[in-house]
């Protein structure tokens, strides 16, 4: 690559949307940022110019795209109902494209917990119907991308979220109908697999309802496992299906009880087929120009109120002047003071960023960052900016990670900053998209790899339903995936249940809680981790046998 090129690209990199969010970000103190993401709307005077208007309108629109990502990534059977208010709270009407986005990829991360992301859309599409019509419109076209691609694996997860939604009645039972019937017309083996997926998420349900329609692809089955017409893998998930059916679908409910939020009356049905002209409104992703966007705004105050039934966010306002006057003159100065060094943070953090992204190799940006005139304390912010950069990419980079191990053996004030940071970015994780999830999961798993940063950190982590969120479960299944590529079973294993380790991974390989057991035997099953499972469902057996010696 010629100089001119490196040239182009540093420019192209400090000038990308790249750049222009981190700037935003920088912009706000982390501690105070969910706070000013609610506040900044209220306090900023109402702008008049056009281009004053549009950077306001954009500013929310972030805003509001980052709040929807935060909830969704969030959602967990324990919290499902609290997430609902606090979606309802947000304006669903502007956002719907962000937020069916967020599910819908969501879901795809988490296929295995499709019924949640399903009960989510279905509860909203009580209220707002274009939400749930719009899910499945995209749902639908990304379905049939993975069959015209031949994705196996992304064809399995898009029909166990199409049965979730038509287990919560969102979608009528046409459309899954239809895909068994087209799919049982060329019988192959990839077929087959994705009928029983299909069948064994959305059977209950159909056998409810149209038991009749459905009983000749039974029969059809029947006929490939009597006739020996299919691989040995897929007899074996065709004899599944039908013991399931025999047992009344009892691994496989329509709907668990605590996922059955909605009354029947309340349901609403869309009727969307193969045949359906598919609008998958891609433009709601992107931000646009509102002329009528205070009236809209008002609009979605009365939706909302009629919803939630919340005062007027006047009062809010009325309060939050009132707050404002009572400030002391203490309070007063701190501010002052706090606008001065916030300034400061942000030249540092710019700087911090330049050099990241203008370095040839990883050695090169150590020894500049290690050049910088710090002060005491801004250490951190060195760690948060490198991790924050590796984040922004598109894929990762072992470039950073490389950078951030050289950090931690050259000095151990790096190695506990990146040690904190590994417990910050596990508890705020839920705040980040699916991208920034799986770079940080990637250096993270560097980092414990080399042995730059203690393994006695997965002490932290508590693998149940209840200390876990998607977002989390999707950061340790990359981060474990990654690290099971680079170590082998073998190492990994035996460095995960090694003497010194025993106190630090009970969390994940808990022993005295049936539940929390088999909840953990699920995650590493389901992530193909099958050899980390095992020890589990040792603990469960001995479980099962003490409660039983306890019994008598």
């Amino acid at each position: 690559m010629t100089q001119q090129e490196d040239d182009n690209n540093y420019s192209n990199e400090i000038n990308s949307p790249q750049m222009e969010e981190i700037k935003t970000d920088i912009q706000m103190n982390e501690e105070k940022e969910e706070k000013i993401e609610k506040q900044e709307n209220k306090r900023i005077e109402k702008p008049q110019t056009r281009k004053e208007r549009e950077e306001y309108q954009k500013q929310s629109f972030i805003a509001l795209k980052r709040t929807l990502n935060g909830l969704v990534n969030k959602v967990s059977l324990s919290n499902i109902k609290t997430i609902i208010v606090e979606l309802f709270k947000e304006n669903l009407v502007r956002g719907k494209g962000l937020f069916v986005n967020s599910v819908i990829r969501a879901q795809d991360a988490e296929p295995n917990f499709s019924n949640i992301y399903a009960t989510l859309i279905a509860v909203i599409n009580t209220k707002i119907p274009a939400i749930g019509e719009l899910t499945i419109h995209r749902i639908i076209h990304q379905f049939n991308l993975t069959i015209k691609r031949e994705e196996e694996d992304g064809s399995l997860r898009k029909l166990q979220f199409i049965a979730q939604l038509t287990n919560q009645q969102v979608c009528s039972v046409t459309l899954p109908l239809q895909i068994l019937i087209q799919l049982m017309k060329n019988p192959t083996d990839e077929n087959i697999e994705k009928v029983v997926t299909l069948l064994l998420n959305v059977g209950e349900y159909f056998d409810s309802i149209i038991k009749g329609k459905i009983q000749p692809i039974y029969e059809q089955l029947r006929g490939i496992v009597s006739r020996k017409k299919a691989s040995e893998r897929i007899y074996f998930k065709i004899n599944q299906l039908l013991n399931e059916r025999r047992n009344g679908f009892i691994n496989y409910p329509s709907v668990i009880e605590e996922l059955d939020l909605i009354e029947d009356e309340d349901k609403i049905t869309h009727t969307v087929d193969l045949t359906t002209p598919l609008n998958t409104m891609d433009e709601l992703n992107l931000f646009k120009f509102d002329e009528e966007f205070e009236q809209n705004e008002r609009k979605w105050e009365i939706k909302k109120a009629e919803i939630i039934g919340e005062e007027s966010e006047e009062e809010e306002d009325d309060d939050n002047q009132i707050q404002e006057q009572q400030k002391t003159k203490e309070e007063t100065e701190i501010e002052k003071f706090d606008d001065q060094t916030g300034a400061e943070e942000i030249f540092l953090k710019k700087k911090i960023y330049i050099t990241i992204m203008s370095c040839y190799n990883f050695e090169e940006c150590v020894h500049k960052l290690l050049s910088l005139k710090l002060r005491e304390g801004e250490e951190k912010i060195l760690v948060e900016m490198v991790i924050e950069c590796c984040s922004q990419e598109k894929t990762y980079k072992k470039y950073y990670g490389l950078a951030s191990e050289r950090l931690c053996v050259l000095h151990i004030l790096y190695k506990n900053l990146f040690i904190d940071q590994f417990k910050i970015q596990y508890q705020t994780i839920h705040l980040k998209d699916m991208n920034q999830i799986r770079n940080i999961a990637m250096l993270y798993s560097y980092l414990f790899y080399s042995n730059a940063i203690p393994w006695e950190l997965f002490s932290i982590i508590k693998l149940t339903d209840d200390d876990t969120t998607s977002s989390s479960r999707v950061f340790l299944k990359i981060m474990f995936q990654n690290l099971f590529e680079e170590m082998g079973m073998k190492e990994f294993k035996e460095k995960l249940f090694s003497n010194e380790l025993q106190e630090s991974v009970r969390g994940m390989f808990p022993t005295e809680d049936k539940e929390h057991i088999i909840f953990a035997f699920n995650f590493f099953k389901g992530i193909g981790l099958v050899e980390l499972a095992k020890p589990l469902q040792q603990n469960y057996l001995a479980l099962k046998e003490k409660m039983k010696k306890e019994n008598d």
